[in-house]
């Protein structure tokens, strides 16, 4: 076989060996994405009869600072545009399985305080399917604070004494940047003042009554409410009040129960119309 012959053959081959494995390279996502329903598609490869389609990441994660403590974070996001098979969330802390909700928010607790962690959600299916993890933000707790347990300030939780001038005294004692604790326990109570700089923390098995009306006192005060050509005068009732306070913070897992069924058939009006450029719906006393 003479040396031109040789090199002729030799470059057919390599030519047909270089085309097969060119297919093979063009088949192999296409292979890869039909492997077990692979939910990972290529974009731009057609998915293969019976895969199953990416599953879209939640959007719009957040971690707003007033709802965050020593100890607890509330997140929040949105459903993506295209979430309509999502039928739960899985939020990673740290990147370890903190818990699923079928929420659009969740709480993290046992936080240490003042540390921060990284947090990420993904969209789950009734399949079993995952997304890939949400955009993730960086949550820190609160510093710890003092912490004001109303039991300290004679407050009994038994549902049967008011408790209303031991909390207040808690509230009103409380330092800058602490906690008043309500712990498990039923408190019966009429108005309270709130401040500014400060968490009111329900915890877990307590609840904190409001009497109801004809029993509790609720003072009538003149509270001046933001408008849009200045300040307006309003009366309050309020179960619980808080004026121009900053930094505030509600938590916890207890209850908060209003007694609303006494007053709902002494309201005569519900609501009343003050004259200005943009009206102010402002509710009136019962």
């Amino acid at each position: 076989m003479s040396a031109r012959r040789s090199i002729g053959l030799l470059l057919l081959g390599l030519s047909a060996l270089f085309a097969r494995d060119q297919q093979g390279l063009e088949a192999a996502p296409k292979f890869m994405n039909a492997v077990a329903g692979d939910s990972r598609l290529q974009p731009g490869i057609p998915a293969p009869p019976g895969a199953k389609t990416l599953l879209p990441a939640p959007v719009n994660l957040a971690a707003p600072s007033l709802a965050r403590t020593a100890t607890t974070a509330v997140l929040t996001w949105d459903r993506p545009a295209s979430g309509a098979e999502i039928t739960a969330y899985q939020i990673l802390c740290d990147g370890e399985p903190l818990g699923e909700t079928t929420r659009l928010s969740f709480t993290l607790r046992q936080l240490t305080p003042d540390r921060s962690h990284r947090v990420t959600v993904r969209s789950r299916a009734a399949d079993g399917r995952s997304s890939p993890p949400s955009d993730p933000i960086i949550v820190r707790a609160k510093p710890a604070g003092t912490i004001v347990n109303v039991r300290a300030r004679g407050a009994r939780g038994d549902g049967a004494n008011k408790d209303t001038a031991a909390i207040q005294q808690a509230i009103t004692a409380c330092p800058p940047g602490a906690t008043v604790l309500i712990p498990p326990g039923v408190y019966l109570v009429d108005h309270l003042d709130l401040k500014g700089d400060m968490t009111l923390e329900v915890a877990t098995g307590a609840t904190l009554q409001f009497i109801g009306r004809g029993e509790g006192h609720y003072p009538e005060t003149t509270v001046n409410v933001p408008g849009p050509d200045g300040d307006l005068p309003t009366t309050s009732f309020a179960l619980i009040s808080a004026v121009r306070a900053d930094r505030l913070t509600i938590t916890g897992g207890g209850i908060v129960r209003g007694n609303g069924e006494t007053w709902w058939p002494h309201r005569t009006a519900p609501f009343e119309w003050i004259n200005t450029k943009n009206r102010i719906i402002i509710p009136t006393r019962p």
